[in-house]
């Protein structure tokens, strides 16, 4: 079934934010986060995919992309909390952020600013030295990409700083495959969000 995604614009101080959702059964919302210099087209094909009709799902323009207005320099980060924070006020968590890309650090600083349910990086870039560590039994998975030491190595830099449960899944497809989320992947990236999802929900609703 083709999802019937709805437009959905947020104020936040500084300007606002523009979004597509699925919304589904509403039990908890998955919030999809593209790579910095695309928009949140290419995150919609991986929505779409996810078999989680029981959880929102959001595709999110970051600042400064698509239609979301820009945004004074370093404040990305707080006008994405801001975003959060009003989902959070309409009842609309537990939340699980997914992260192409380099938008990894940004990812891992709302989840250290933010109570979430779970992190899911997909081929993670950045620099993880100056990020806090995560708060203790947060859920992370990661898909790594497939011959490349240099990022592999950049994951070992997030996982480091984890202090719950974490994953990664090792495929063969590269970076640019995964950031984009290749057709001939993304099947594989659904399933295994999807599981990681439900038992982040899980988790959270336990504690």
């Amino acid at each position: 079934m083709e999802p019937t995604l709805q437009p959905l614009e947020v104020e936040v101080p500084g300007g606002s934010l523009a979004a597509v959702i699925e919304p589904g059964e509403g039990l908890f919302t998955v919030v999809l986060l593209h790579d910095h210099g695309a928009d949140l087209d290419a995150m919609v094909p991986l929505l779409a995919s996810l078999p989680l009709t029981e959880a929102r799902r959001i595709a999110l323009d970051l600042p400064g992309h698509g239609l979301s207005d820009e945004y004074a320099e370093g404040a990305e980060a707080d006008r994405v909390v801001a975003w959060l924070g009003d989902l959070k006020a309409r009842g609309w968590g537990p939340f699980v952020i997914v992260a192409a890309g380099d938008t990894a650090p940004l990812a891992w600083e709302l989840a250290v600013r933010t109570r979430i349910a779970g992190l899911c990086l997909i081929a993670p870039t950045g620099n993880a030295t100056p990020l806090e560590r995560l708060p203790p039994a947060l859920p992370l998975l990661a898909f790594i990409a497939g011959g490349s030491p240099e990022r592999l190595c950049q994951w070992h830099g997030f996982r480091d700083k984890a202090r719950g449960q974490w994953l990664s899944v090792s495929t063969t497809a590269t970076h640019a495959e995964l950031v984009s989320i290749d057709p001939a992947i993304r099947g594989q990236l659904a399933s295994h969000l999807a599981g990681f999802a439900r038992e982040a929900y899980t988790l959270a609703c336990r504690s």
